[in-house]
């Protein structure tokens, strides 16, 4: 089994190819969340649960707005983005205002009869707006969702589902996503039988770990292999590297060492946010490599680079966590 994984990841490491600015952008506006799912570490999460300015929101988007409007943007990582009530959506508005033309939004549906959540999403920009579910019943989704109300939940999708059947609006697409895990796979078809009748895309996936800081561990990632292509892989674990007021977040994936994008300083004089930024903070090799596939993540307050150089690369992904 190992050796076919290997030869798979071989086998995309041979079509790697560099990019102008990177395809895909994921922004973490929010780190604060209302459930607990069990297979997320966000319940141990020792750094402070905020908003990022909107200052740097405005401008990241700006930016990304006029040099790569096909950039792929999601505006939220770690944390619920509903948790933020209108400003989520006048954030996501000024990014459409702005160029980019290719937003993407995640969330746990839990909030979507509170305010006018679902009015906003049909009137949005947004390209799609994935759901995370990951149960059928009552009694296994809120087992995995954790402070969860499954009423409220597929209360909400369900209205959001007539509504948009209702108004003839192509976009967004509304995708239901189920996390398979020992607790719920029984019901799997069941779940994807259910919203598929209800008008909405239905997209599986293997239980992985968000950046295994915590204690959740996925019986899918191979935490033995010492095997490693240029950069990609599911995260494995993090190593945090401080430099003056910059903390370096290192995760050491199944397909490489890494290093993920946590944009949280002004942009000014220091060159792109994005990847080709990275040769003016870490050498021109470092942002080299790290067009490959490029994501960045953003979190947190404005604060000055003082970093002169990173220690040694080996994967596509880079980043700046607020220490």
């Amino acid at each position: 089994m190992r050796a076919e994984t290997e030869a798979k990841l071989l086998g995309i490491e041979a079509k790697l190819e560099e990019h102008p600015f990177p395809p895909q952008l994921v922004i973490e506006n929010t780190s604060s969340c209302d459930q607990q799912c069990i297979h997320c570490s966000h319940k141990e999460l020792q750094r402070p649960k905020r908003h990022m300015s909107r200052a740097l929101w405005n401008k990241i988007v700006e930016e990304v707005g006029r040099e790569s409007p096909s950039t792929e943007i999601w505006p939220t990582f770690y944390g619920e983005a509903l948790v933020m009530g209108e400003e989520i959506w006048d954030r996501i508005d000024y990014a459409a205002q702005a160029g980019c033309a290719n937003l993407v939004l995640n969330s746990n549906g839990g909030l979507l009869l509170r305010g006018d959540h679902i009015d906003r999403i049909l009137n949005s920009p947004l390209k799609r707006f994935i759901i995370s579910v990951d149960g059928y019943s009552k009694a296994v989704y809120e087992k995995v969702r954790y402070l969860g109300e499954w009423e409220r939940t597929y209360g909400g999708i369900e209205e959001l589902l007539r509504r948009k059947a209702a108004s003839n609006k192509d976009y967004p697409l509304i995708i239901c996503q189920f996390s398979l895990m020992e607790e719920n796979e029984h019901e799997v078809e069941e779940f994807r039988k259910y919203w598929q009748e209800r008008g909405a895309e239905v997209k599986v996936r293997p239980k992985l770990e968000w950046t295994a800081t915590g204690s959740i561990r996925s019986e899918h990632i191979d935490h033995e292999t010492s095997f490693r292509i240029a950069c990609l892989g599911e995260t494995i674990r993090w190593r945090f590297i401080k430099m003056g007021r910059w903390s370096l977040a290192q995760s050491i994936t199944r397909g490489c060492l890494r290093w993920v994008m946590l944009v949280s300083f002004p942009l000014k004089s220091y060159g792109r946010v994005l990847a080709n930024s990275f040769a003016v903070l870490t050498g021109n090799i470092v942002g080299r490599i790290s067009r490959l596939f490029a994501k960045v993540v953003a979190i947190g307050k404005p604060l000055e680079p003082s970093m002169k150089k990173a220690t040694r690369p080996g994967g596509g992904r880079f980043g700046i966590i607020p220490s």
